[in-house]
């Protein structure tokens, strides 16, 4: 067995037992997933999101998780993105974009409970999905940290389970 938690009170000690069974319940390796895991623009991302990012100006407030501003984009330009309130009450907040469904409205994916009006600034940050291709829309494919979706990179239950067994040629 193991030694768990112990704790001490004035007159006495408390030991948890735990059984070899517990290191089934330890990950041995780091996830994996198709989606990359890291951060849009962070140190192991690495893009640079200088470019990637717009001031503008709230010119029109439909909810209090929609409105629009006052520069157009593409449709979709700011999916997954991030807004930054630069003046007004929100000031210094941040909020994830769901998405951009107009050149110049926005959704964010939770209410914004602190009021925000016409006129207030806001930066815009681009997002990312996480994908293989947005990744190499970006130009930044060589730091994608999924596992690449083409072809198969890895084997699933069925490689282990299908009864084949691989033989090797004995050299000599």
């Amino acid at each position: 067995g193991r030694v768990g938690q112990i704790s001490r009170t004035d007159s006495n000690y408390q030991m948890e037992l735990r059984s070899n069974a517990v290191l089934l319940n330890q990950g041995v390796s780091k996830k994996t997933s198709t989606r990359c895991p890291y951060a849009f623009g962070d140190n192991k991302c690495k893009k640079d999101l200088t470019n990637l990012k717009l001031i503008a100006n709230i010119s029109n407030v439909i909810t209090n998780r929609r409105f629009q501003v006052n520069q157009a984009a593409n449709i979709g330009d700011w999916n997954e993105g991030v807004i930054e309130f630069l003046t007004g009450e929100s000031q210094g907040q941040k909020f994830d974009i769901y998405r951009n469904t107009t050149a110049n409205g926005i959704e964010l994916y939770n209410p914004i409970f602190t009021p925000y009006a016409v006129g207030d600034v806001v930066r815009l940050t681009r997002g990312c999905n996480k994908t293989q291709v947005a990744c190499r829309n970006y130009g930044n494919i060589i730091n994608f940290g999924g596992i690449p979706s083409g072809g198969n990179w890895m084997p699933g239950a069925d490689f282990y389970t299908s009864g084949t067994v691989q033989r090797y040629r004995d050299w000599e």
